[in-house]
């Protein structure tokens, strides 16, 4: 990195996460930045496994203390086979408020990084004895 500022990066690795149910969370990660961030830069990527015939799609949303916000939806296919078709889930994004502008927010204050499932059918782990879910958040303050 070149120039002025500071960046501070989060990291979450969750291994083994179990069955998911439609509409219900991948998972849910607080962490606390120590520096005042004007810039967040958020990350995710994953793998479960379908256990339905049914589309799959994966939401993230973030919260800087003040509510959760819609960041992206992302739709990760049709499982046909039922168990035998695994997802690869992964969207990057810079957090958002709600009306289009850039979030920001202070030090010392708790924020949440959630990936859940809004999908018509249950997603069981990767099945792959690894980490299911990797995710980083970088704040940045320039």
């Amino acid at each position: 990195l070149k120039g002025k500022g500071t960046i501070e990066v989060h990291h979450y690795s969750l291994d083994s996460a179990g069955d998911v149910g439609a509409n219900s969370n991948f998972f849910s990660w607080s962490m606390t930045p120590s520096i005042d961030w004007n810039r967040c830069i958020w990350a995710h990527s994953g793998a479960h496994r379908a256990s339905s015939d049914t589309h799959y799609y994966a939401g993230y949303e973030f919260n800087k203390g003040s509510g959760d916000i819609a960041q992206h939806m992302r739709g990760f296919g049709r499982a046909q086979s039922h168990t035998t078709h695994n997802q690869g889930w992964c969207a990057t994004g810079t957090a958002m408020e709600s009306n289009g502008t850039f979030m920001t927010g202070s030090a010392g204050t708790q924020c949440h990084f959630k990936v859940f499932s809004s999908s018509g059918g249950n997603s069981a782990p990767a099945g792959d004895q690894g980490h299911d879910h990797h995710a980083w958040v970088m704040f940045i303050h320039d």
